[in-house]
């Protein structure tokens, strides 16, 4: 009986690890929701697997990224405006379990790597997200004031006039 409630209890086989590998599956599953309604190609993050290189049968703790017809043994392999993408949608979806749903979202330099068709596509999901209710308010940081236009009705601080063209 001990043996198998050891068994079901382990980490790394069992029960415990059932669960675990499951809440990364889902987890994974809603990064990549909010990956495909901003990234226009495919971009999609795997679940991390179990290290295969020992008897362990801990996690690798890799998440391997297919983009297009690719897979890179890590999400830290994709090129820096992919990361920021991930980074990004990895904030968001920690904001749903924390249930910080009503929190201000807060932004440092949105998609600062990413060209402008996506810089475009990710500020008008964050203003998707505020419309919605969301968040119950934001803090952006930016220096494209492309990022700025789309909300209308916001509090503008400019705390340096240096390099910027039109206020």
């Amino acid at each position: 009986v001990y043996g198998l409630l050891e068994e079901e209890i382990s980490p790394t086989r069992g029960l415990i690890a059932e669960y675990i590998t499951d809440f990364i599956r889902l987890f994974t599953d809603q990064l990549n929701s909010v990956v495909k309604q901003i990234w226009n190609q495919r971009l999609e993050v795997q679940p991390c697997g179990f290290d295969l290189e020992s008897d362990s049968g801990e996690l690798d703790y890799r998440f391997p990224l297919v983009t297009g017809l690719e897979t890179t043994g890590d999400v830290s392999k994709g090129s820096s405006a992919q990361r920021d993408m991930i980074d990004f949608a990895f904030v968001i979806v920690v904001y749903l379990y924390s249930g910080m749903s009503h929190y201000p979202l807060y932004i440092d330099e949105l998609a600062p790597t990413m060209d402008d068709l996506h810089r475009v596509r990710i500020t008008q999901y964050v203003k998707q997200l505020m419309e919605n209710n969301h968040h119950s308010q934001m803090f952006m940081i930016s220096h494209y004031i492309s990022g700025h236009g789309v909300f209308a009705s916001a509090d503008f601080c400019i705390l340096s006039e240096t390099n910027i063209l039109h206020k």
